[in-house]
């Protein structure tokens, strides 16, 4: 018993405290700022897989989007609106629109230098039986 009083004393002068919880949030949401619903930045589609990788080359990263039933998306950015936008667009004439193949129902999506030149290629894994050699 008079090992334990050291501890029991010590119990009753720590007061419990109240309001152990934080009051305010640690994580505020930004996606609605940042990303907020639109058809060709964020259109309500499955997707299934994400890389990181500078796809125009201007020194600034890029996130690849894997589209499940819609196209691929490569989100940028954009400094002056503060919010994501797809550069991938669906004009034949921008340079990024091969990226989004609707019809590729990608499940995975990676960017990796595989010939060394210094630049990251990009390779979905898609899952409508479509292939090249």
């Amino acid at each position: 018993m008079f090992r334990m009083f050291p501890f029991l004393l010590l119990l009753w002068f720590l007061a419990p405290t109240e309001g152990s919880q934080r009051a305010e949030p640690m994580f505020t949401a930004v996606t609605n700022s940042v990303l907020p619903p639109d058809y060709d930045s964020n259109p309500t589609q499955l997707n299934y897989g994400v890389a990181v990788t500078d796809v125009d080359d201007d020194g600034d990263f890029e996130i690849v989007v894997a589209g499940y039933n819609g196209p691929n998306l490569v989100l940028k950015y954009d400094r002056a609106q503060k919010r994501l936008v797809n550069i991938a667009v669906d004009k034949r004439s921008s340079p990024y629109y091969a990226l989004r193949d609707r019809q590729g129902n990608a499940i995975g999506v990676t960017a990796c230098d595989i010939d060394g030149d210094g630049r990251e290629e990009i390779y979905f894994l898609n899952t409508n039986n479509a292939f090249s050699v």
